[in-house]
């Protein structure tokens, strides 16, 4: 829309490009994932936690809150995409190992 804007208000794609404007293509999309730092208690770490996205960002950002996936849902992603069957076995106990570990940090 901008692009167009910009074009409608007089410049060419000429004089754009000599500018280093560029067009982004319409359906271009941009996923940032992120997860706040931990800052409990009181000082100044706890301060950055509290305003680790300033309000001028966070209207930027639409949110998706996402549980962890399940082992077998891990597991189905891996086969679909990237691991020969012979690495299964040590696979399932890599994600065991996963599963103690985050329910240690949650009991925490």
């Amino acid at each position: 829309a901008q692009w167009e804007a910009l074009l409608a208000a007089g410049l060419t794609e000429g004089e754009l490009a000599a500018k280093g404007v560029q067009r982004v293509h319409p359906a271009f999309r941009i996923v940032a994932t992120a997860e706040p730092p931990a800052g409990e208690g009181e000082g100044e770490a706890a301060a950055a936690a509290a305003g680790w996205l300033s309000d001028e960002l966070l209207p930027l950002f639409a949110w998706v809150s996402l549980s962890p996936p399940e082992e077998a849902e891990l597991l189905q992603m891996l086969q679909m995409h990237t691991c020969p069957p012979k690495a299964l076995p040590p696979l399932r106990a890599l994600l065991r190992y996963r599963a103690a570990v985050l329910s240690a940090s949650s009991a925490e």
